[in-house]
């Protein structure tokens, strides 16, 4: 199984090929539900749709990478010590 850091990185270079297209909108469609696939993720754009919204309404595609690269990954987990 893929860590959260992992997996976040996993989804945003998939959200990242949508913006290639131009389609600003499918790639934070495709970011939101990919993170929520994972316990780890699954909470990240709880309180950032209205943003995420925003930017690729006033600013497309380049306004959803903008969104998108700006999202700060989860940390490294540690492994647990006996």
């Amino acid at each position: 199984m893929m860590t959260a850091r992992e997996h976040f990185i996993w989804a945003r270079e998939r959200a990242l090929e949508y913006v290639g297209l131009g389609d600003g909108p499918r790639a934070i469609a495709s970011l939101t539900s990919d993170l929520g696939k994972h316990e780890g993720t699954r909470d990240m754009l709880a309180n950032l749709h209205a943003v995420a919204a925003g930017e690729v309404a006033l600013a497309g595609s380049e306004g959803a990478r903008r969104f998108i690269e700006g999202l700060p990954a989860p940390a490294e987990e540690k492994e647990a010590t006996p």
